[in-house]
């Protein structure tokens, strides 16, 4: 392992906790960035206390580190986003950590689209591959995640899978935080592996197929009927407040009127040797769809 110190940006949250977990086990120090030290659910090497707003708590995370995983907050400020990046850029650039591996946490268009959260993605990414050629950018296009939102949790226990709002046939990419982690500590393991932007999709899945798989594993009736863009957002609004929701829903929309979901290019998981989990075993790995009249007893 040529890199053994692994500078952290989003340790707690739900894509930057499996990191420390996966890195942890693989041998790395982890040196991690948080407002909470209370919420890490994996012990770190060393905490610094900050945000991703102060030049000084992102230098002092980045001390002695040799390679970097970045998760910056949703926010789609696009001034302030594109500060946030520019502080670790800089900060990384005088610790002299080239090898950065940044989770866009959304598509990325080839060009502009008018719409501010893929543009944002872009501009980042951008920005990323400008800093190093060493750096990895990660693209994933939907968490397996996102289901365990306890208003999804609730649904399917119900009986009704809601997510994506998306119709049932159009199929999309599907990584769970745990794969994605995975792919994240094999992207600084080996520093002989190039650095590039990749698709992090595990698997291709419509949502009629996830209902479907639902069923099977959890051995009751699920059946797929999405919520329409507008009642989505909605919901998103009351969560991130009406900006957010809209950026987010701005990913559906383009998918939508795109017609078809992005392809993929370069695998992630092919380029760094990463074997993702089934959408059957992570389903079967979760406990939380088991409706209580079915729990054992």
């Amino acid at each position: 392992m040529s890199a053994t110190v692994l500078a952290l940006f989003g340790a707690t949250g739900v894509q930057g906790a499996p990191i420390v977990r996966h890195a942890r086990a693989a041998g790395f120090r982890v040196h991690a960035l948080v407002r909470d030290a209370g919420r890490l659910s994996t012990p770190v090497d060393s905490v610094v206390i900050g945000d991703v707003d102060q030049r000084d708590s992102v230098r002092r995370v980045l001390e002695g580190a040799n390679a970097a995983s970045i998760h910056l907050p949703i926010d789609f400020d696009s001034d302030r986003a594109s500060a946030r990046l520019d502080t670790i850029l800089e900060a990384a650039r005088l610790a002299g950590v080239t090898r950065l591996v940044y989770n866009v946490a959304g598509p990325v268009p080839a060009s502009p689209t008018g719409l501010a959260a893929l543009d944002l993605n872009l501009k980042r990414v951008q920005a990323i591959r400008s800093f190093s050629a060493d750096c990895v950018v990660l693209v994933p296009q939907l968490y397996l995640d996102n289901m365990l939102a306890p208003w999804c949790v609730a649904a399917i226990c119900a009986g009704v899978l809601a997510y994506p709002p998306l119709p049932a046939d159009f199929a999309v990419g599907w990584t769970s935080t745990g794969d994605f982690a995975r792919l994240a500590v094999a992207a600084v393991a080996d520093r002989t592996l190039p650095g590039g932007v990749f698709d992090a999709v595990a698997s291709r899945d419509n949502a009629s197929s996830v209902a479907a798989v639902l069923q099977r594993s959890r051995g009751y009736d699920v059946r797929f009927t999405p919520s329409t863009l507008d009642v989505f957002t909605e919901g998103l609004a009351r969560a991130l407040g009406e900006r957010d929701a809209e950026a987010i829903a701005g990913f559906y929309r383009w998918m939508l009127e795109d017609g078809e979901p992005f392809p993929v290019v370069d695998s992630a998981f092919r380029a760094f040797g990463v074997q993702p989990v089934t959408m059957k075993e992570w389903v079967q790995s979760q406990t939380v769809w088991i409706a209580k009249s079915r729990q054992p007893s």
